[in-house]
């Protein structure tokens, strides 16, 4: 039974302005709600810690699964219909890739809820580096990068763009934010994870009970502050596309195959 997505002219079924403030909403929610809970339990201090450290925790971890997931569902089908109905002559090569570190960007957050950041209670460090830190952190850059690469290419994209040229400014201005907290981010983590994974206090790895620390350094303020810039970026790129989609209208057209 395949599932079609389909544009109606005038009539019929929602507007696809409507499924771009659902993606976005339970995105916000999913992610701010955790969050939010995570720092009235007065568990960091200073209150910034990464998006990923909130969500380690239960119940927030549901809470972050059970918007994010249905949520990147919506996303793939937002860009689906940016790709197809947003066409600039010549730009097709930055089209598609735009489409596609859009697409990639929502499948990482599926990823990213399969391979949750959680404070567990695993013998030593070692183990925890290789089956938690390393599987969730290529997820987490798999998230990040696509963002970038994704605002970049929409800057690009509308440039030298004339037409409708209400909101194209904005597409290209958050390139000027995005890719400095990119370069300044990769540095800043860089730094703080050579600084964790080597502070072994003399002792190997595989003989440390490791727990996360709860007191954030600058460099965890600088992370942090660079992961919200990428993620806000994001969503205020594809909210730039209101008004284009909320002229056109979809639905989902199911057809039964015959044997």
């Amino acid at each position: 039974m395949p599932l079609i997505l389909c544009y109606l002219p005038e009539r019929y079924m929602a507007k696809c302005s409507n499924l771009l403030l659902l993606t976005l909403s339970f995105q916000v929610i999913g992610i701010l709600i955790p969050y939010i809970s995570v720092l009235q339990k007065n568990i960091f201090s200073p209150p910034l810690p990464f998006i990923s450290q909130t969500v380690g925790f239960s119940p927030e971890c549901g809470i972050f699964t059970f918007f994010l997931v249905p949520g990147s569902f919506f996303g793939i089908i937002v860009c689906f219909i940016i790709h197809k109905t947003c066409k600039i002559q010549g730009q097709e090569l930055i089209e598609n890739t735009s489409f596609f570190f859009g697409t990639l960007y929502f499948l990482s957050w599926v990823f990213l809820c399969a391979a949750p950041f959680t404070f567990t209670d695993l013998p030593n460090k070692y183990e925890w580096v290789l089956t938690v830190l390393s599987v969730h952190m290529f997820g987490a850059l798999l998230m990040l990068a696509s963002s970038v690469f994704f605002v970049i290419s929409q800057a690009m994209l509308y440039w030298n763009c004339e037409v409708s040229p209400d909101y194209h400014p904005y597409r290209c201005k958050m390139s000027f934010i995005t890719a400095p907290a990119a370069f300044i981010g990769i540095f800043a983590l860089a730094a703080l994870g050579f600084e964790e994974l080597t502070n072994d206090e003399g002792q190997t790895m595989e003989k440390m009970i490791y727990l996360l620390p709860t007191k954030l350094s600058s460099k965890y303020i600088i992370t942090a502050l660079c992961e919200w810039t990428l993620t806000l970026s994001m969503w205020f790129t594809l909210l730039t596309y209101y008004n284009e989609m909320d002229k056109k209208k979809f639905y989902l057209k199911i057809k039964r195959k015959t044997l």
